[in-house]
């Protein structure tokens, strides 16, 4: 939807940016972080890489926008 946004990264610092935004933050751990650094620093959700969210998009917190946080303008 226009207006709203999640972010995905994959270090601690893109998860902790996107919060400070405020925007959910989705992580992958092609960063060199483990799951539980990222979950630590507030990622809603983490996959293994780009490739295994795009196989689960339809069940990720992308496809659920009450995920989703007005940008703000």
């Amino acid at each position: 939807m226009p207006g709203e946004a999640l972010f995905v990264g994959d270090t601690p610092w893109d998860v902790q940016a996107a919060a400070g935004a405020p925007v959910t933050g989705v992580a992958v751990l092609s960063g060199g972080f483990g799951e539980r650094a990222l979950r630590s620093a507030g990622a809603l959700e983490v996959h293994t890489d780009v490739g295994d969210l795009l196989a689960r998009l339809d069940s990720s917190a992308l496809a659920d926008p009450t995920h989703f946080q007005p940008v703000r303008g």
